[in-house]
């Protein structure tokens, strides 16, 4: 009714005003004409403080000059004093709706980002029905409207939202974003800046809270780097660096990996991945096999559309695939973040319907591979303003975001920048039910020689059950350590080996498991294989090799085809 009303209001007074003299800059010969004269020459000089001054002359002397009305309009709506400008946009629209066909958009725009979403409905529908004549006005109002349907459900339908900042051991007066956690938790790598560079820190949770950021030695340079991933074990990164000798592009994609407990010289990716434009934004899958990012590249649908690129066996990458108009849009399309679920892909998005500006959304990847529909994540996790990129914990249930937003900031002066503007923080909050990953969990394990008690390097191999589909394969990093992400849906074998040792085998089953808190963490113990002419007493001591993953058909001694694997590697 109260719409109804508005719009009724509206209507009465477009028909009143036609008995009202219109002034326009063709009509009006009178002494406002000269103040208008200036106030545009000032306009075109961008000197919008003095061209206001020179349009409330004209307006003193022609209050209904329908286009100092519009001009001022636009000033205030440039300063983001929305409510005067949409005070005088409806004025204008009043006076002479078909005046300027954009009136009606203006005035609609103006709404929007009030969060007077019925009535920016109203007049985006009021600035179509007119068939606009610009294609790229008629495109931004068709979008604006699906976002105002969008945001007026989602606004009276709120998600749980309580994002908390981290302590100021890491949120300093200082810009503080993009945050990456570690499998197990316990380190938080994120992006700072200092004295107007950006550098790596880290930080480390000891006793439910984090230690003091500090930054990571062997990656900082007195370049900036930024917007970078790690794998699972983390022994793998890849950042974004700018302008960098050796880039190809305005921004490109740089490696770095841990060797012996340091990090090797950036390199870039290459040119699979490098282009002459943009590359940014990287995310890999927790085995490292694969590399999503943001790219802006003639094959994609506009503006920046997320990719995925596969790693080689020998390290280099593959040259990338566009994820396809079901993820990208005609705007931009950046930050993915592919969760070790594998199946769950968060990103921001200027082109879904959403709140305004960049949203957070989630799609789902199906049985078949195919992602589904991007579901936007919600108010007010997303608001008319831009939202950042996201980082979701390995089980699932907190979010990582960072935001200069000042609507949930602590009112400790810890948290204020000196100069009391809003300082860009990372914060957290738990994510609501229906928006979070498949659940996840992992293995961290230690590999010894059985004899000596000796760190180990072994080569690690993960396989899904049923089938014999390898999950993941790779070496223990030093000291002999392996981490590996597990999604809760499959079953899985491990076979641990190294040449002149048995080789162990362990099975997870975790299809119908319920525990979603407690990873695997395994100290294995390899046995050398004993030589010809070894002791007696060595040979004595040998324990039996277990193999977990031999299975027979229920109630039958027959071995189903998944044990074929284990015994020939026992026959070997």
């Amino acid at each position: 009714m109260k719409h109804l009303l508005f719009l009724f209001a509206t209507l009465f007074l477009a028909q009143s005003a036609a008995a009202q003299d219109v002034v326009t800059r063709e009509t009006d010969d009178g002494k406002a004409a000269k103040f208008y004269d200036k106030a545009t020459d000032l306009i075109r000089e961008r000197s919008y403080a003095r061209a206001e001054v020179e349009l409330d002359k004209v307006l003193a002397e022609s209050p209904n000059h329908i286009d100092a009305i519009l001009d001022k309009a636009a000033i205030l709506y440039t300063r983001a004093e929305l409510a005067r400008a949409e005070a005088l946009y409806a004025r204008a629209y009043a006076l002479r709706p078909d005046h300027e066909q954009r009136t009606a958009y203006f005035l609609a725009e103006a709404q929007y980002r009030q969060q007077k979403f019925d009535d920016a409905i109203t007049h985006f529908n009021a600035y179509l029905a007119q068939n606009p004549k610009s294609e790229k006005l008629r495109k931004r109002a068709t979008d604006f409207l699906k976002s105002a349907e969008f945001a007026r459900v989602a606004i009276r339908d709120p998600q749980p939202f309580d994002p908390q900042p981290l302590p100021p051991t890491i949120n300093t007066p200082g810009p503080e974003y993009l945050p990456t956690l570690s499998a197990d938790g316990n380190s938080l790598l994120y992006t700072r800046v200092v004295r107007g560079q950006e550098d790596f820190y880290i930080s480390y949770r000891q006793d439910s809270t984090w230690t003091e950021g500090v930054p990571i030695e062997g990656l900082n340079t007195p370049d900036n780097e930024g917007a970078q991933t790690i794998t699972a074990d983390g022994n793998y990164l890849v950042f974004t660096a700018c302008n960098r000798p050796g880039g190809v592009g305005s921004c490109d994609l740089w490696f770095s990996e841990r060797r012996d407990g340091r990090w090797t010289p950036p390199a870039p990716l290459g040119t699979n991945i490098n282009t002459r434009g943009w590359e940014s934004q990287p995310c890999l899958t927790a085995d490292g096999k694969y590399l999503y990012f943001a790219a802006k590249r003639q094959d994609g649908y506009g503006g920046s559309d997320l990719y995925v690129a596969l790693r080689r066996a020998d390290g280099t990458w593959s040259q990338p695939l566009n994820l396809g108009e079901t993820i990208n849009t005609p705007q931009d399309d950046e930050s993915p973040f592919i969760h070790p679920d594998g199946q769950t892909l968060y990103f921001m998005s200027k082109g879904h319907p959403g709140m305004g500006g960049f949203d957070l959304y989630y799609s789902r990847r199906d049985p078949k591979g195919i992602w589904q529909t991007p579901e936007n994540l919600g108010y007010p996790i997303n608001t008319t303003g831009s939202e950042g990129a996201l980082f979701i914990s390995l089980d699932g249930t907190t979010g990582f975001f960072a935001s200069d937003r000042t609507d949930f900031r602590p009112g400790d002066s810890a948290f204020d920048r000196p100069d009391g503007g809003a300082p860009t923080d990372i914060y957290q909050f738990e994510l609501p039910e229906r928006l979070r990953p498949q659940p996840v969990t992992y293995v961290r394990a230690r590999v010894f020689d059985a004899d000596t008690r000796q760190p180990l390097d072994a080569f690690v191999s993960f396989f899904q059950l049923p089938s014999d589909k390898p999950y993941v394969e790779s070496q223990t990093g030093p000291p002999g350590t392996f981490l590996v992400t597990l999604p809760r849906q499959s079953d899985y074998a491990l076979n641990v080996s190294a040449p002149g040792y048995l080789f162990h085998s362990e099975n997870f089953a975790l299809t119908d498991s319920t525990t979603q808190d407690d990873p695997f963490e395994l100290d294995i113990y390899l046995q050398p294989i004993a030589q010809p002419g070894a002791k007696p007493e060595l040979r004595a001591t040998r324990k039996p090799v277990v193999l977990r993953n031999v299975f027979f058909e229920t109630g039958s001694a027959e071995l189903l085809p998944t044990s074929t694997r284990e015994l020939d590697r026992l026959f070997a």
